[in-house]
């Protein structure tokens, strides 16, 4: 899944993604109903979409549709999004990206959210409010600005998107799509 293009007469000139996703749910057996799987840490994650929209200044646009079950019994507030905001350049140097949240929506209606640098590396977006506990299927959609994400090569401009991360606390995603949307002009030289 590993895709090169190369843009005209953009400042970027090619771009090479690689998707991380975390592999399918397991589920452990249950002695009760076997006809519904459990929810092993209260929720799921069936499904994570995001669109990544590269501009011609190389800067993202990155909109993810995160679908989620809660079970009754979870007390769960809502979600905690980490997003890795730290990479190392080609000289081992680590690059921070700049990552602007734009909306939080649950259910297509905005939503309390706070962001804060949980350390070095990740952005936590904790999306819900305290006093409200959430049960069921629902979609959060996020929507963030990314600078700084490219790194320039000697004969191409790379973007490593991690698309969903890999601090879900244990909870695994059974299923992830990515579609990287390019500026006109855009040209697949290797695939």
């Amino acid at each position: 899944m590993i895709s090169i293009f190369r843009i005209k007469p953009f400042i970027l000139t090619s771009l090479l993604l690689a998707f991380i996703a975390l592999p399918g749910f397991a589920f452990a057996e249950s002695p009760v109903d076997i006809s519904q799987p459990p929810l092993i840490y209260g929720f799921e994650i069936p499904s994570f979409d995001a669109e990544i929209k590269v501009h011609e200044d190389a800067s993202l646009t990155v909109t993810e549709h995160i679908t989620t079950i809660f079970g009754s019994d979870a007390f769960k507030h809502g979600l905690l999004r980490v997003i890795p905001v730290t990479y190392k350049d080609r000289y081992g140097n680590a690059v921070r990206m700049h990552v602007d949240v734009i909306s939080v929506l649950l259910d297509g209606q905005a939503v309390t959210f706070e962001e804060r640098k949980a350390n070095a590396r990740d952005l936590e977006i904790k999306i819900g409010d305290a006093d409200i506990i959430v049960t069921g299927e629902h979609v959060y959609t996020i929507e963030y600005e990314v600078e700084r994400a490219m790194l320039y090569l000697e004969d191409i401009d790379e973007l490593y998107w991690n698309v969903t991360g890999t601090d879900w606390g244990g909870v695994q995603i059974a299923e992830v799509t990515a579609l990287v949307v390019l500026p006109g002009g855009a040209e697949i030289v290797k695939q």
